[in-house]
C-alpha cells in the first residue's frame, strides 16, 4: 500500500511463518505510529509494520530525538516489545530501530534483494536468544593505598583523588585478563555464535575489558546460566566483575551472514 508524503513505513521485524502471523495481542509499537500490520514479504516472510507520520518521524525529528535519552528509551522499549511479541514463538530477524522506507512496496523489494543473506540468518538464528556479557577489572580487589588513621580530611581527599585517576590509567593485572578471557571461551562452548565488540578507549575509566554478545539455543539456557554463574565465580576471585543483560532478540547476529 503506497504511503502518502505524510507518512512512511516503519519496520520492526520480519518473521519467517508459513501462515500469515495473527496480531491479537500485538503490542501498539511506537508512539504517534498506527497499529500494527503485516506486509507480506516472500514465500513464508512477513513484515510487521505500522505507519509512521513524518512530522513525529521523519529524518529531522528523530535526529532531534535523539539528542533525548528519555525519548529514545521509550521507543527502544517499544520498538522491542513489539519483536519480542512476535518472535516469542516463530523464527524472526529484528528490524534496528527506526528502520522506515517510503512504502509497503519499497519494504518489499528491501527483502526480494536481501532474500538470500536473510534467510542465512532466519536459519542462523532460529530457537535462539542473544545475552550480553560485558567484564570489567574490579577495583575492590585491588590493593588500596593505606590513610593513617587520624589524617586530616583534606589529606584524605586528597589521595583519593590520586587513587581515582590512578584506577583510570593503570595496566590490569594479567591473571584479571587472563580470567576474563577464560570466562569467555567457556560461554562461548555452549553459544552457537559469539560477537566480541571492539571496547572504546572511554572505557578505561570503568575498567572494561569485555563486551560480547552471545547467541544461545534457547534450549541450553539453563546450561549457559550455570556455566555463567561457574565461570562468573571463578573470575570474581581474580579481579573480575560480571554485568549480565538478557535474553534479547538476536539483534547483533542480524548483520553477521553475508
Amino acid at each position: 500500500m503506497p504511503k502518502t508524503a505524510a507518512a512512511a513505513v516503519y519496520l520492526y521485524v520480519l518473521v519467517h511463518s508459513e501462515r500469515r502471523p495473527s496480531l491479537a495481542g500485538a503490542p501498539s509499537g511506537l508512539p504517534g505510529t498506527g497499529p500494527t500490520r503485516i506486509i507480506e514479504a516472500g514465500p513464508g516472510l512477513w513484515l510487521v509494520a505500522a505507519d509512521a507520520p513524518l512530522a513525529r518521524y521523519g529524518e529531522a525529528p528523530i535526529a532531534e530525538g535523539l539528542k533525548n535519552l528519555d525519548w529514545v528509551a521509550e521507543r527502544a522499549l517499544a520498538h522491542e516489545s513489539v519483536v519480542r511479541h512476535f518472535g516469542r514463538r516463530r523464527n524472526a530477524v529484528p528490524m534496528r530501530l527506526f528502520t522506515l522506507f517510503s512504502s509497503d512496496e519499497r519494504a518489499q523489494e528491501h527483502v526480494r534483494q536481501q532474500q538470500r543473506r536473510l534467510r542465512r540468518v532466519l536459519a542462523r538464528v532460529s530457537g535462539c536468544e542473544e545475552w550480553g556479557v560485558r567484564l570489567f577489572a574490579d577495583d575492590a580487589v585491588a590493593p588500596r593505598p593505606r590513610v593513617r588513621d587520624g589524617a586530616p580530611d583534606a589529606g584524605r581527599r586528597f589521595l583519593e583523588h590520586k587513587r581515582a585517576q590512578h584506577r583510570a590509567t593503570r595496566t590490569v593485572p594479567a591473571a584479571t585478563v587472563k580470567a576474563a578471557q577464560s570466562m569467555v571461551r567457556e560461554l562461548g562452548r555452549v553459544a552457537r555464535d559469539l560477537r566480541r565488540h571492539a571496547v572504546p578507549a572511554a572505557a578505561a575509566t570503568n575498567r572494561m575489558l569485555v563486551d560480547a554478545a552471545f547467541l544461545v539455543p534457547a534450549g541450553s539456557r539453563p546450561r549457559f546460566r550455570a556455566v555463567l554463574a561457574k565461570a562468573a565465580s571463578a573470575a570474581r576471585a581474580q579481579g573480575v566483575r560480571v554485568s549480565v543483560t538478557g535474553p534479547w532478540p538476536p539483534y547483533n547476529f542480524v548483520d553477521q551472514a553475508s
